[in-house]
C-alpha cells in the first residue's frame, strides 16, 4: 500500500524537477537572445538561443521600436511547455 503513492510520489516529482529545469533553460536563452541581439544578427542570437534550449523548441525575436523582445518555448514533460520571454533595449 505505501510502495505505490511512494512511486507515485517520486514521478510527480521528477515531473516537477523537469519542468523546472526547462522553464529556468528557457528564460537563460532568452535572457542570452536578448543580449546578443542587441550587439549582433537576429540569426546569431537565434543561434545560440537554441543551443541553449535545444533544437525543438520556439525562438522568436521581435523589434519593436528601441525594445528587441525575445520569447522562447521549451517543449516540456507531458505537454507542460516552458516558456519564457526577454526584452531588451536596442543601442539605436
Amino acid at each position: 500500500m505505501v510502495l505505490p503513492a511512494v512511486a507515485i510520489l517520486l514521478g510527480i516529482l521528477g515531473l516537477a524537477a523537469q519542468y523546472g529545469i526547462a522553464s529556468v533553460r528557457a528564460q537563460h536563452a532568452a535572457s542570452t537572445a536578448a543580449r546578443i541581439a542587441i550587439v549582433d544578427t537576429d540569426a546569431r542570437a537565434l543561434e545560440v538561443a537554441q543551443r541553449i534550449v535545444g533544437e525543438d523548441a520556439a525562438v522568436e525575436i521581435v523589434h519593436d521600436g528601441v525594445w528587441i523582445r525575445v520569447s522562447v518555448v521549451d517543449p516540456g514533460p507531458w505537454g507542460l511547455d516552458a516558456s519564457a520571454m526577454a526584452v531588451a533595449r536596442d543601442q539605436d
